[in-house]
This record gives structure tokens, C-alpha cells and sequence, in this order.
């Protein structure tokens, strides 16, 4: 993971005591990059797994938290239905941390 692809809001979880205590980000949101093979099975299976896995995740997951980016199931996902499981663990978590997200 790239420590610096943190992007949003950002701060230390963690007290630092000292200059060489390292920082646990705390952050709004994250971006991840897969480094996949790059052939023509890849190529459409990426395309495929990408906007029915990848992409609903996103979509459900900013759906459940109620910030209203991102979350039309338009394009590639038009059909779909949100990851219905994903936004029942995240409102549960929401009710035990009602401070975390």
C-alpha cells in the first residue's frame, strides 16, 4: 500500500511522543491501485471483475455511509442492486462506533 495515496481529510490516530514515532493515518478515503497481467484474458476479466465487484463495492459502501458521492448504479452497473450484505455490516458498525465513520 502506498502510504501517501491517502486522500480527504487526514490526520494522526495515534498520540507521537517523540520525532520518531510514526503517524497511524486516520483518513476519509483511500485509493488502491492492482497491478494485474496484461493480456487478453486479464484484460476482460479485469473490465468485468472491475465494474461488478470493484466499482458496486465503492458504490454500496458509500451508499451505506450516507455521503451521497458516488453512488448511482448507472453505466456498467445499471442493473444491478447494491452489495446489500456490505451495508448491513457497515450500518452495524456504524451502531457499535457511532463515532468512526
Amino acid at each position: 500500500m502506498l502510504t501517501y495515496a491517502v486522500f480527504g481529510g487526514q490526520t494522526c490516530e495515534n498520540v507521537l511522543t517523540s520525532a520518531c514515532d510514526t503517524c497511524d493515518i486516520l483518513a476519509s478515503g483511500m485509493q488502491l491501485t492492482f497491478l494485474l497481467n496484461s493480456n487478453k484474458f486479464s484484460g476482460f476479466t479485469a473490465s468485468e471483475w472491475e465494474a461488478k465487484v470493484f466499482i458496486n463495492t465503492i458504490k454500496s459502501f458509500n451508499y451505506a455511509v450516507g455521503n451521497d458521492y458516488h453512488t448511482a448504479l448507472d453505466g456498467p452497473l445499471e442493473g444491478q442492486t447494491y452489495n446489500q450484505a456490505l451495508i448491513d455490516e457497515v450500518h452495524a458498525l456504524q451502531e457499535q462506533y457511532p463515532d468512526a465513520i
